[in-house]
This record gives C-alpha cells, structure tokens and sequence, in this order.
C-alpha cells in the first residue's frame, strides 16, 4: 500500500504505539496491518519534527553579553 494511501489517522497511532504503550515494531505492523517500513519511515518523521522533550535545555557554558574587550573604559 502506498504511504499516501494511509490516513494520517493512522500514522499518527505509530508514535503512540511505540513509545506510549512501548509495542515493538512487529507489533505494530500486526495491530494495524501495515508494513515494517512505513513504520519506520513515520517514526523517523516524528523523531526529525516533534519535539519530544521541551523540558531540556541547551547544553554548554552561558555565554556573556560583554566581555572584557568590549566594555567600555
């Protein structure tokens, strides 16, 4: 079945299916019917463009608004 074919219903339950109720990728393909790849293809989808974690913060030192060459003597 194409991927264009499938509803976005659908794809969307992959994510929740994964990580939510933690089904492997067999399993899922088995619950909905559809095939490893698009499994695959729509987690890596949700990996790229959703935001998972929105407590985390940026790693490194904060850096200064000024530094000693730039204040003014």
């Amino acid at each position: 079945m194409p991927p264009w074919a499938i509803s976005s219903d659908l794809k969307l339950r992959i994510p929740v299916l994964r990580h939510v109720q933690g089904l492997s990728i067999k399993q899922i393909c088995e619950v909905l019917g559809i095939r490893k790849s698009l499994v695959y293809q729509t987690l890596q989808l949700y990996d790229k463009l959703a935001d998972t974690n929105s407590n985390s913060r940026k790693l490194g030192r904060r850096r200064s608004l000024f530094t000693q060459f730039s204040l003014p003597r």
